[in-house]
């Protein structure tokens, strides 16, 4: 059963790669705007490490392996944060909240 989850899983992601990467920008300002990144992943239907990482390439500008190296370790997180995002409405989207999303969504992956 697992890894039937686990290929329905893998499957819908693949599936929605493209679509997500467009809507990326809309992501970013609703992650801004303070929405939890764990109910976004829900929301959107997404594992929270695949939002995460397309998060950090749409603010960063980072490669796939920069981010993927954020997961594994946020001090690698860049510090200044683009200014769109800095001063948004709402929460700031800071380094340091971003860099304990990055540790809850690892923590939350390790728990499933």
């Amino acid at each position: 059963m697992v890894s039937i989850h686990a290929q329905e899983a893998s499957r819908r992601v693949r599936a929605l790669h493209a679509s997500h990467r467009r809507a990326a920008r809309s992501y970013c300002e609703r992650y801004a705007r303070g929405t939890d990144v764990l109910s976004l992943a829900s929301a959107l239907d997404m594992p929270p490490c695949s939002l995460l990482r397309l998060l950090l390439e749409t603010l960063y500008g980072m490669a796939p392996r920069a981010s993927a190296a954020a997961l594994r370790d946020p001090g690698q997180l860049p510090d200044p944060l683009p200014a769109c995002y800095a001063g948004a409405d709402g929460p700031q989207l800071t380094r340091q909240r971003l860099v304990a999303d990055l540790q809850r969504v690892v923590a939350w992956v390790r728990g499933h």
